[in-house]
Parts: structure tokens; sequence; C-alpha cells
């Protein structure tokens, strides 16, 4: 219940009687590599041990994910499944596969880098299962949006609710990590210059961590951008009586507001959701490399900890009374 009142306006992730939020959620988690199954239980794999353990920002496991996640999937399809899609030699990587798409609609014209669920499955899903390359799901996908009635021939291949659900999850799955926008019924690709993109997606994948060295600024970029953002900054850093919470750093060229409850979660402008950081830490902080407890426990990525420089901020840190201790608890459990 305390979860699903965090969400605020997120799914609904009760489905009544038993249905708790483990059961609902298992198969999605081994998926994507999170969870195994074992004798008598479930367990977390060697990645999500590091993801659980705030080893692995988000970001770097949205990349992971992205460029991992296959159909047909073997940590969840049984044999039967497997060898049906072996048999039409068919292999997809559908996070890969959308983000694709959008980066060729976005080389046709900016405006056109959006893609529907509906387009997603009555264009792309049927053209994926006869190996249809890039530009082709694109150009079909801009015919479709101009004349729909030719595509009536095209096989229904999301006949059950619970297979549009799915293309839905996919695209909510790329929003939710910052790739794309939603926008009423469309979700847009959410890059003025896509080769950030384009670069994440020719990378290799480590074998269990993923560290592309593309981390985004984009949230960053648009908080600074915001009208209310030189007053939050005025009211936390006298706050903090201009003192990094980490560094001690007292430089104002340096110093920022960093958010504790990140807006994009609703999070206020009030000093209460700030912390004063010197901007190296607030982008760590931002990016999900530095975690920082109500206790005032510091948890740090695997990168972090490796760094000969970071890796010496200190273990422990003192919240400062004007904090809300509520908004750094509800930072350590859902960031």
């Amino acid at each position: 219940m305390q979860v699903q009142a965090d969400l605020r306006d997120g799914p609904t992730l009760s489905r009544g009687g038993e249905r708790n939020l483990l059961r609902n959620s298992q198969q999605y988690w081994k998926a994507v590599g999170l969870l195994d199954t074992t004798t008598g239980g479930i367990a977390l794999t060697p990645f999500g041990r590091k993801v659980a353990g705030r080893k692995i920002t988000q970001d770097a496991f949205a990349e992971r994910v992205i460029r991992t996640f296959v159909l047909p999937n073997p940590r969840v399809e049984n044999a039967a499944t497997m060898n049906l899609w072996r048999a039409n030699n068919l292999t997809i990587y559908p996070l890969v596969l959308l983000l694709r798409v959008l980066l060729q609609l976005h080389h046709s014209g900016r405006r056109n880098a959006h893609l529907s669920v509906d387009e997603v499955a009555k264009v792309i899903v049927p053209l994926s299962g006869i190996g249809a390359d890039i530009d082709t799901q694109a150009s079909h996908v801009l015919r479709f949006r101009v004349r729909p009635q030719e595509f009536t021939h095209f096989p229904n291949c999301v006949e059950r609710p619970n297979d549009r659900r799915m293309v839905g999850e996919f695209l909510l799955f790329l929003a939710f990590h910052g790739f794309v926008r939603k926008r009423q019924n469309t979700f847009e690709l959410r890059y003025e210059n896509p080769i950030a993109v384009e670069e994440m997606l020719d990378l290799p994948v480590a074998e269990e961590t993923l560290a592309s060295g593309s981390e985004r600024r984009r949230t960053k970029v648009e908080v600074l951008a915001r009208p209310g953002q030189p007053r939050f900054r005025r009211d936390v850093l006298a706050a903090a009586n201009s003192r990094c919470l980490m560094t001690r750093e007292s430089i104002p060229n340096v110093l920022e507001a960093c958010h504790i409850i990140p807006v994009s979660q609703q999070g206020g402008d009030e000093p209460t959701n700030g912390f004063c950081m010197r901007s190296d830490i607030h982008d760590l902080f931002d990016s999900g490399h530095l975690h920082i407890s109500e206790n005032g426990d510091i948890a740090m990525s695997e990168a972090m900890e490796e760094s000969p420089v970071y890796s010496q901020l200190p273990s422990h840190v003192e919240i400062p009374e004007y904090v809300g201790r509520a908004n750094v608890r509800w930072r350590w459990a859902y960031q």
C-alpha cells in the first residue's frame, strides 16, 4: 500500500486477492535479468544483486536491458515457444528495434519521430515477423499515418489483450527511462540530437554491467532551465550555509541546489527538498552513482568505488536540519 501511495499518479499495482507486487511483477523481473527461479523460490541474479545494491545506475540498467532484452526470452518462455521461434529463424530485440525506428523517423524529419501503440501493433510487429529492415519499418509507419486503409491485409499479430499491453509496456519502459516522452497517445523521441542514442545502441554489451560513458544529462538541463530554479538555488544555499553536503566546498561558483525528490516526480522547490552540492557531486547524485540514506549513510556505484578521487568521499554525512527526512527516505527507496 505504501508503494502504491508513493506512486501517486502511477499504475495500479494490486490486482486484488493474493496478487501482491511480487507475484504481479516477477515475470517482468525475470525477463529483464533481475530474478532467477531457484528450487523452492526465486533469487536475485548477479546483475540483480548489483542493481539492488545500488552498484549500477538506473541509466546503466536501462541501457543494458534495452540492448539485451530479446524475444523469445529464454528466462520466461517454455521450450515449445522457444522452439517455435527458432523454427522460424526469428529473434527480435524489441526495445532496440523501437529506438532504431524512432531514429530513422527522426532522420526523415524531427516532427516524424514518434510512435503510437497502434502503429507498433499494426505495422512494426507484423513487419518484424518477416525480418523487415529498419528503413522498411519506418517508411511503412509513415505510409500508415497517411493511408491506414492500405494495411488492412496485414496480419493481426497482437490478438490477445495481453499482447497489446506488452507493446505498450515496451514504450512505457523507454518513457520511464527518458528515451521517449509520452504525449497524449504517442511516444516521441526525447532528444533533439539523437547521436547519443545511436552511440549507445552501437556499443558492445558487457557481461554483467554496462558503463557506456553516455549517461544523459537531460534531466539536469531541463531542471536548470525552469523559471523557479534560481530561487530554489538561493534558498537551498542559504539554508545550507553555502556548504556542499559531501565535500564541504564553499566556493559559490561550483555550488548547486539538488532536488532530492526529482521535479519529474513532483518534487517541490522548497529548501526541505534540496541538498547543496558541488556541481560534479550533483551530477553523480542525479545519475544514480551516489545514494544518501535518511541516516546519512552513503552508497556508491562500482564506478565511484573504483575512482581514485570519488572513492575518498565520506561514507557518512550528517543530514542538515532543514532537509525533510521523508524526502530523503523516498529518494533512497525509489531512486
